[in-house]
């Protein structure tokens, strides 16, 4: 009996503390996160660094590092930053007639709809005589009630379906100037922890035991390495979902199927959105396949079905392999912690949650979490 009482308090007491963490986590990465994360990110830039500026100091041999540190984080960041306008410039031509040839499409917008309302009509003559005149009326009055574009000019059309997108776009534009702010600070700590990383290293580090110094250290070269390899891979499949919707797009032209243009902006949106396991080629793909078969390009609308299934069969193929092998673990478990952190935390939570639960496996595998046995 009294085993069995310790076991439950033992228990209880796990369970306690186990819920205090996830509690403590989310509101951590919930409403704090942000005002840490420019800090947290210029230290692993930093940690990052060490190598090659070593490496630089002994070739050049400067005794001072921090000059090669200082030097090597203001190339980088213009280098970035190069690339950054570079890409603006490249794409910002087509991205400008991709947003007008999208305004000129908004004026066919009745002609979908009266197509879609004959094509649904049109569908209820299959259905037994029984339900037509209740279903025809039903999509009649749907249609007069909630897509009449007389309405519009009338100025009876009510806007406020479109209050939710213009406060996003509006609260996002608000946010520029503390993201500018936060980039500023982030390359700011990123030089300052740079030039004095050994430092605070050994600083930190003195405050743990030898042994434990030693699995944080452990800890710390494991988790830049699945970093670096999960980085990779998911740069891989963006490039792969990329090269298969510029090539499939430009086949779907050549055989006449597809008759636009702007191929590299929306094979590139595209491939972005598939980061995103709720989204993917899907919200793109599927949906424009939709709208191709109401308003009667049967061709197109076919050929965007097949370009999305051979994407999404190759996906499942490769994402498995070069995402949870590179971390060491099972793939339903990475699937796992990228939808519910992304319902979570939004899409930010799709790298932050993966990233936490790769930490807790390395710290397990280290033996931070071993109790002794008495």
């Amino acid at each position: 009996m009294n085993t069995k009482i310790e076991n439950r308090k033992i228990f209880m007491i796990n369970f306690a503390y186990f819920t205090l963490f996830i509690l403590l986590y989310y509101y951590f990465i919930k409403h704090a996160l942000g005002y840490v994360f420019p800090f947290i990110f210029a230290a692993m830039v930093s940690a990052a660094l060490q190598k090659p500026i070593r490496f630089l100091s002994n070739k050049l041999k400067v005794k001072k590092s921090s000059v090669i540190a200082a030097i090597l984080v203001m190339l980088i960041f213009l280098f970035l930053l190069f690339l950054l306008v570079l890409a603006a410039v490249l794409i910002f031509g087509e991205l400008k007639g991709f947003f007008s040839y999208l305004s000129s499409k908004l004026t066919s917008i009745p002609t979908y709809i009266n197509q879609i309302e004959a094509w649904l009509l049109q569908m209820v003559n299959y259905l037994p005589l029984s339900m037509r005149s209740t279903l025809y009326q039903a999509i009649t009055d749907f249609f007069n009630d909630n897509m009449s574009f007389d309405r519009i000019s009338s100025g009876s059309f009510d806007f406020s379906i479109f209050l939710g997108p213009l406060e996003g776009a509006w609260s996002t534009a608000k946010r520029i100037p503390s993201i500018l702010l936060a980039s500023l600070v982030t390359i700011i700590s990123c030089f300052f922890i740079s030039v004095s990383y050994t430092n605070l290293r050994d600083s930190i580090l003195a405050l743990f035991s030898y042994e434990t110094q030693k699995k944080i250290l452990n800890i710390k070269s494991s988790l830049f390495s699945a970093l670096t390899k999960m980085s990779r891979a998911y740069l891989l499949i963006m490039l792969i979902t990329f090269i298969e919707l510029l090539l499939g797009l430009n086949l779907l032209k050549l055989i006449g199927l597809y008759k636009g243009g702007y191929i590299l902006v929306i094979a590139l949106v595209t491939a972005i959105i598939d980061i995103v396991p709720v989204l993917g080629t899907g919200a793109v793909l599927i949906t424009w396949s939709a709208i191709s078969f109401f308003t009667g390009n049967i061709g197109l609308g076919i050929g965007l079905i097949v370009l999305y299934a051979a994407i999404s069969v190759l996906r499942q193929i490769i994402e498995p392999k070069l995402v949870a092998g590179q971390v060491g673990l099972p793939a339903i478990i990475t699937i796992m912690a990228m939808f519910v952190g992304a319902k979570l935390f939004g899409v930010f939570g799709i790298i932050i949650l993966p990233l936490s639960v790769i930490t807790l496996k390395l710290m397990y595998d280290e033996g931070v979490f071993a109790q002794e046995k008495t």
